[in-house]
């Protein structure tokens, strides 16, 4: 599967989770030649091989889109604005270095990171919602997806179909609910497609 997305893997780990967690859950580390993927005992435990290739797949869709590299690029570039604004306000305000000051740019730039909350989740669900269609692409079956995102929600103990503004505001990865429907919706793409083909 990692040869199809064409990225080449130094180490599979499993990972003792069930120790602390029920959790499933599959992830990669590492850069360059070190890549890794980590696989959680609960995971290859409890579920059906199928399954736990979705999950891999979809991690591997992460990796294929460099969401990491760009999430660093974000975050540092939202670092730098932070500053910024935080070095205008301390001009604005007269504010030389001491307790108060420190105090006061502490409570900015928590409120500024707080402002900044949605922008961040709306761009790890546009990636999450990448990473779903590359992992369909990679096992090439819907239904195994599907059955996974249902396991993970209990597992997780996720809400599947939050209101839109709870999602826009906390949620990092796209509701199950909509995560099914958008694997629904590439079935019935590819159908179509196929019918009209033949």
């Amino acid at each position: 599967m990692t040869d199809k997305a064409g990225l080449k893997i130094d180490k599979i780990l499993i990972a003792d989770a069930s120790r602390k967690t029920s959790r499933a859950n599959a992830y990669f580390t590492g850069i360059g030649k070190t890549k890794r993927i980590v696989i959680y005992d609960n995971l290859l435990n409890q579920y059906p091989k199928n399954e736990v290739l979705a999950v891999v797949s979809h991690e591997l869709g992460h990796w294929k889109y460099r969401h990491i590299f760009l999430s660093i690029l974000i975050s540092s570039a939202g670092i730098i604005i932070v500053l910024f604004i935080l070095r205008l306000f301390q001009s604005g305000l007269n504010l030389n270095i001491s307790m108060k000051s420190v105090l006061i740019l502490f409570i900015l730039f928590s409120i500024i990171s707080y402002i900044t909350i949605p922008f961040q989740n709306f761009i790890s669900r546009s990636f999450e919602k990448q990473s779903d269609s590359i992992s369909i692409q990679l096992i090439n079956d819907p239904q195994t997806q599907v059955n996974m995102f249902k396991k993970l929600a209990m597992s997780n103990l996720s809400n599947v179909d939050p209101s839109p503004a709870l999602k826009f505001i906390l949620f990092s990865h796209p509701p199950i609910i909509e995560r099914i429907m958008n694997i629904e919706n590439t079935e019935s793409l590819e159908e179509e497609k196929i019918y009209k083909k033949s």
